[in-house]
C-alpha cells in the first residue's frame, strides 16, 4: 500500500488545542477535544462536564464517560458496525480492507458513509471526531485503527425520537 499523504492538522483541532481555557500543559485530553467538536460546544464546557462526570486531569477518559457526557449535552451516540463503513468504500477497497482507520475520511472522501454525519472514533488509547468527512484531529495522516465508531446525533433528530 502506498505511504499515507501527509496532511496538515485540521483547523478544528488547532482551535481546540489553542483554546484560551485550555492549559497548554494538559495531556491526554483527546476526549475533551473530540466531544467539544462533535457536540459543537467550547473546550471549557466539554472539559467541565467530563470533570463533573469523573474524568481525571491528564488521564485517559473511558468511552462510557464520553457517552454520558454526549447524552448530557443532548446527543445520542449510536454504535455503528465498522463493516458498514467498509461496505461504502469504492471497489476494490471494500473487498480487501478489514479495518477502518483515522485516515480513511481523507482517503475515501466520496464515500457516502462520511457525508453530513458526525462520528466519534475510538482507537487504542485515543478518541477523535470525524465531522462531514473531515478528521478533526492530529491523526489525519496516521492510520489509527478504529475499535469502535459512534454516530453522534441530536436526540430530537434521532429516528427513534421522531414523531411519525
Amino acid at each position: 500500500m502506498p505511504r499515507i499523504k501527509q496532511q496538515s492538522k485540521h483547523e478544528g483541532y488547532l482551535a481546540m488545542k489553542d483554546a484560551p481555557e485550555r492549559d497548554p500543559a494538559t495531556r491526554a485530553d483527546c476526549a475533551v477535544m473530540a466531544l467539544a467538536n462533535a457536540c459543537e460546544v467550547s473546550y471549557g464546557r466539554a472539559q467541565a462536564l467530563l470533570a463533573n462526570l469523573g474524568r481525571k486531569r491528564n488521564e485517559g477518559t473511558p468511552i462510557a464517560l464520553i457517552r454520558k457526557a454526549g447524552v448530557a449535552l443532548g446527543f445520542a451516540l449510536v454504535r455503528v458496525p465498522l463493516e458498514n463503513f467498509i461496505a461504502c468504500y469504492p471497489k476494490p477497497h471494500r473487498d480487501v480492507l478489514k479495518s477502518v482507520t483515522s485516515h480513511h475520511p481523507d482517503r475515501f472522501p466520496n464515500a457516502i458513509c462520511w457525508a453530513e454525519s458526525t462520528y466519534l472514533m475510538s482507537t487504542a488509547g485515543h478518541v477523535l471526531c470525524i465531522k462531514d468527512g473531515k478528521n478533526l484531529d492530529w491523526s489525519r495522516s496516521r492510520a489509527l485503527r478504529a475499535e469502535s465508531m459512534d454516530l453522534v446525533v441530536k436526540v430530537h433528530e434521532h429516528p427513534r425520537w421522531k414523531e411519525s
